[in-house]
């Protein structure tokens, strides 16, 4: 099934033209180079859990302080082949990602632009 092209456009506008996620993407892989083993201490507990739940060990897995989201994921980076704090650090990354094209769609559906431009005068001259 094909998309229709008005998705298809809105696709590339909002993640192919979308210059702040490019520069947004560029700057975390330049910085990851630098902070690559820099980690705060839950960092630690959520590796733990994730290797438990990629395991099988579910009911160890179980947590009442972190919550299961982030540690499924981490899980799920445990089948590529790289280092466990570096797992960390792509899906940080992928969450700002994600952010930035959910901010982008909604700015997008709700004409925030072009709202700026009409609420903007009107706030300087008050």
């Amino acid at each position: 099934m094909l998309m229709p092209k008005k998705l298809l456009n809105l696709i590339k506008k909002l993640i192919v033209n979308n210059k702040y996620l490019i520069f947004y993407l560029v700057i975390s892989f330049a910085l990851l180079y630098f902070y690559k083993y820099s980690y705060r201490q839950d960092l630690v507990s959520y590796l733990s859990i994730a290797d438990k739940y990629y395991n099988g060990n579910f009911d160890q897995a179980i947590n009442g302080v972190w919550g299961p989201l982030l540690s499924w994921a981490i899980a799920l980076f445990h089948l590529l082949p790289i280092e466990p704090i570096l797992e960390f650090k792509f899906i940080q990354i992928l969450i700002g990602a994600i952010s930035l094209i959910g901010i982008n769609i909604l700015f997008t559906i709700f004409d925030f632009q072009n709202y700026l431009k009409n609420a903007l005068p009107f706030l300087q001259s008050g």
